[in-house]
């Protein structure tokens, strides 16, 4: 998945020992190439792609909207030529007009009259009704006499008009390219500060209607071809194609694939792949990969198609959707556990604000506090097994009134729904955990091991973007040996209990902040965020976007702080789509 994953190990209050590889996760990403060979093997290794993103008609006609502002930040940095002309004026003669220091001061768009289509293999965006303002000093001269002062321009019913298409690169960042592109004005006003003749006036009318004009169009339209396109290739070339997590030999491949219909599909096929173990030989040195991990293999969860149509897809009301495979995660996890990754330890004087001591854990082992008060505990936890990840298909919808029982169930749920429930997504965990106490042995250096438990964990949560509600939850914990006497019905209600405590923590957003990093993160934000089943294994995630700081620069949002709601258009998608723009990624 697009982004970067970080370790961490967390521990709750109370029964924080118990919340073992639960919150480890894995090792932070480093951002590799991914050469177009390389995606199409993965392609046609896979067959089916495991990640898809949907982005609809609203966010490519809000997106339009933002790259204007590029270009209007552009335009306030142009210096235009200066303009030398002679105008005949009657009965006076040949007037010489100079206009010096022109400089476009504001551009507005209308962004209900901005429209981005999406045609076969090509986008031709479109805004109307654009108006500029443009101030100017100027200078008029005839022989010995002459004046000064300033002026306004006003340039109204303006129409910017540019086709671009979006290409794969090597290196597996798209790349914005402008095909065509045209500015045209239609009307303009001037407004002279200084006690001017109607000839004057007459005169820099003249001017600006062609020279000026021109050199503004031809800025506008030299900006739409270089700027605003490297502005948004700058962000684009931000968000990875292929990561790889640090010390671990699996890999991430994903390729793009437009389809030309109402939306635009990004398809991601992901691979966990390890590296093939080198040839036995007597001189050659031990290999450095874990046995285990050497004769792993390719990971043996597939991907299945993703069972929405085109118009399932493409009629969701928000902007863009996220349409993930339960092998992503079900890879991942495969690749940490075959590496050795999935242990962590967790012990006293390692954990802020929780002393991690016997007298805590009176309740798991009873004699424990007795045998050794007010000594340090260290905990040793370990996967079993390869955790495993299920998504559910949605559930069907009740019968209407209006609709039989039978045309009630072939109604079709909105992706990216979420019903609530709270057991959309399905996880399954086998561990160990080695309970020591320390300063306790002889020499009072080495940990001395009182208990080693087994232990099996499932449970169903649906994982929401504002808080994630934990539904069943299913512990069982058996001693291997101990020395101590162990209450296993109490390590297994506790971690019940520690993860039905962890609804925040597991919040989509939460995981978000806490594990996926791109540079992108602060410029833009999600609001109107829902999740939900999509089916055969699929789970989708809708949301509007905003921009926080436009992708080219000009100090933050519309405002110079990045919070006013994305500007016009973020407003004018909020008024439609259920409440003001909330941003989520911080």
């Amino acid at each position: 998945m697009p982004g970067a994953h970080r370790t961490s190990a967390g521990v709750l209050a109370g029964a924080a020992p118990l919340l073992l590889l639960l919150l480890a996760g894995p090792a932070r990403a480093a951002r590799l190439p991914a050469p177009a060979s390389a995606i199409r093997d993965a392609a046609a290794r896979n067959g089916e792609a495991s990640m898809q993103i949907a982005a609809r008609q609203r966010l490519f006609d809000y997106a339009v909207a933002e790259a204007l502002a590029v270009l209007n930040a552009t335009l306030r940095n142009a210096t235009l030529p200066e303009v030398d002309a002679t105008v005949e004026v009657p009965l006076l003669g040949g007037i010489d007009v100079a206009v010096r220091d022109v400089n476009v001061t504001r551009l507005d768009v209308d962004p209900e009259l901005t429209r981005v289509a999406i045609e076969a293999g090509y986008y031709h965006a479109a805004a109307a009704n654009v108006t500029a303002n443009i101030t100017f000093a100027w200078a008029w001269s005839k022989g010995p006499l002459g004046g000064s002062g300033t002026g306004e321009l006003f340039l109204e019913g303006g129409s910017v008009d540019i086709v671009f298409l979006v290409r794969n690169q090597e290196a597996g960042a798209p790349q914005l390219v402008p095909v065509s592109s045209a500015v045209a004005f239609r009307d303009l006003s001037l407004s002279l500060r200084a006690a001017s003749a109607d000839w004057l006036y007459q005169a820099l009318l003249f001017v600006f209607s062609g020279a000026v004009r021109r050199q503004i169009e031809a800025a506008m339209d030299d900006a739409l071809r270089t700027a605003v396109p490297a502005a948004v290739n700058d962000a684009l070339a931000t968000l990875p194609s292929s990561f790889d997590v640090r010390g671990l030999p699996f890999s991430a491949v994903f390729t793009y694939a437009v389809y030309t219909t109402s939306y635009v599909v990004v398809k991601g096929y992901a691979e966990v792949d390890a590296p093939d173990a080198p040839a036995p030989s007597l001189r050659a040195p031990p290999p450095l990969l874990p046995p285990r991990l050497a004769a792993a293999g390719a990971c043996p969860f597939p991907s299945t198609p993703l069972p929405l149509t085109p118009a399932q897809i493409g009629g969701e009301v928000r902007m863009a959707s996220l349409y993930a495979h339960d092998s992503v995660l079900n890879c991942v996890a495969w690749g940490l556990f075959h590496a050795g990754a999935l242990k962590t330890r967790l012990q006293d004087g390692e954990l802020p604000g929780l002393r991690l001591i016997t007298d805590l854990f009176g309740a798991l082992m009873p004699d424990l506090p007795k045998a050794y008060p007010k000594h340090g505990i260290l905990l040793e936890i370990e996967a079993t097994a390869p955790p495993t990840v299920a998504f559910a298909d949605p559930a069907p919808p009740a019968p209407s009134p209006s609709l039989g029982g039978a045309a009630a169930g072939a109604a079709a749920r909105s992706p990216g729904s979420n019903d609530g429930g709270g057991g959309d997504v399905s996880v399954s965990l086998s561990y160990s955990t080695v309970v020591s106490v320390l300063n306790a042995s002889a020499d009072g250096a080495a940990p001395l091991e009182v208990a080693r438990l087994a232990a099996n964990l499932s449970f169903a949560a649906d994982f929401g973007w504002d808080a994630a509600v934990v539904g069943a939850v299913n512990a069982s914990y058996a001693v291997v040996n101990a020395s101590t006497a162990v209450a296993p019905d109490g390590w297994s209600k506790a971690i019940e209990w520690a993860l039905r405590q962890s609804g925040a923590r597991l919040a989509l957003s939460a995981l978000w902040d806490a594990y996926v990093v791109t540079p992108a993160a602060p410029s833009f934000g999600l609001y109107n965020v829902t999740t939900g089943p999509a089916g055969g294994g699929w789970r989708g995630l809708s949301a509007d976007v905003r921009v926080a700081q436009p992708v080219g620069g000009g100090g933050g949002g519309r405002d110079g702080g990045g919070r006013d709601g994305g500007g016009a258009a973020a407003a004018a998608a909020a008024a439609g789509s259920g409440g003001p723009p909330r941003p989520s990624l911080r």
